[in-house]
């Protein structure tokens, strides 16, 4: 269909022309007749005024394993602590849980309990005590001052103890930059 008028020019639409999506000009005549084409769906297939395109709304998106977890422990449940019940979250109560099992002798337990608490700042880790061993010194190190011997083995012992620290799990120990 042309959009521009080649009749003659005593011919007027009955009503003002409008665009449509597809960009042909039609009359209200022409988008009421049931004119049916690209961007000019049946009528009785149209939604209706008020009528949403999408009544189920869109689909909802996955979580992610972190926001599963969290919303999964902060769900409350009950928790019965020898004859008195008390509310909480299911994080507590796993805790609750690992302390008795750690207080009952479970090595694993104690060991989770004891990182959770380092790691959240609760527990501090014991100093590192320094008890000898082997420093491998590069051969450049027999040509340095005494001075300058003693502040490179202070640093190969720094080393050593922080590397230590990290294998065990701690975090934030002093006189170590991780």
């Amino acid at each position: 269909m042309n959009s521009q008028n080649s009749g003659p020019a005593d011919e007027t639409p009955a009503s003002d022309p409008k665009p449509s999506d597809d960009g042909a000009v039609l009359t209200d005549t022409a988008a009421t007749n049931g004119t049916v084409g690209y961007g000019r769906p049946p009528i009785h297939t149209r939604f209706k005024p008020g009528q949403s395109g999408n009544p189920l709304g869109r689909r909802r998106v996955p979580t992610s394993v972190s926001i599963a977890l969290s919303t999964a422990l902060e769900e409350r449940v009950s928790i019965t602590q020898g004859k008195t019940r008390k509310s909480g979250s299911k994080a507590r109560a796993l805790l609750v849980s690992l302390v008795a099992k750690a207080l009952q002798g479970d090595m694993k337990a104690l060991a989770s309990v004891v990182k959770i608490g380092v790691k959240v700042g609760n527990i501090k880790p014991a100093p590192v005590i320094r008890r000898g061993g082997v420093l491998t010194m590069p051969p450049s190190f027999w040509k340095l001052s005494p001075r300058e011997q003693a502040i490179e083995i202070e640093k190969a012992a720094a080393r050593r103890d922080a590397n230590l620290a990290r294998r065990l799990g701690y975090r934030n120990v002093p006189g170590t930059n991780y």
